[in-house]
């Protein structure tokens, strides 16, 4: 996405160049120049309107390339303490409960979504884990670990859905080669 933003600005500051060359040219010119300009405009209508459609592109390009930057970085989840307001970024947030899931030795990738609804934060998890624990036991725990974390570590006081779903689950980790090895009299 980076290299297609500095693409499309490099060729807006280029056609921006070159009409400012051209202004200069047609203003400095004869009476002559304008003519001859007009009538070329005139005669290669489809080469001009495929310029102008070539740039409104490059524009168009430069500001969805841009705007998911800025909105990623701006999403903040604010909420009142009792010394003021605190907002805390949902990057921040999400890599904290990446954290809180590598407590967990089943859980071998989370994705997180968080959402703020009504003065609470709602979250959802999307696992994937190993059949190394019993698995409706390990979403409970976690669903109560992640309440916890953010209460207690965060201070964010109103937690609403803590929504666990597992998206894969990987055959159970092998046993190390240590404890399956029998031991000789």
């Amino acid at each position: 996405m980076r290299l297609l933003h500095v693409l499309a600005r490099t060729g807006i500051f280029l056609v921006l160049l070159l009409e400012i060359a051209a202004g200069f040219y047609l203003t400095l010119g004869e009476e002559t120049v304008w003519r001859q300009a007009v009538t070329r405009l005139v005669l290669y209508r489809w080469e001009a309107l495929a310029a102008s459609l070539a740039l409104a592109c490059l524009l168009l390009i430069d500001l969805l390339t841009l705007a998911p930057r800025q909105g990623e970085n701006a999403r903040f989840v604010t909420f009142r303490s009792k010394d003021g307001q605190v907002s805390i970024s949902v990057r921040a947030i999400r890599e904290f409960l990446q954290r809180v899931a590598s407590e967990f030795a089943a859980v071998k990738d989370m994705h997180c979504s968080i959402r703020s609804r009504r003065n609470s934060l709602s979250i959802s998890v999307d696992l994937r884990v190993t059949a190394d624990e019993y698995v409706p036991e390990l979403c409970q725990t976690l669903q109560e670990r992640i309440r916890e974390s953010l209460r207690e570590q965060l201070g964010i006081p109103r937690i609403g859905g803590v929504v666990v779903r597992i998206r894969e689950i990987l055959p159970p980790s092998a046993v190390p080669q240590e404890e399956t090895e029998e031991i000789g009299v």
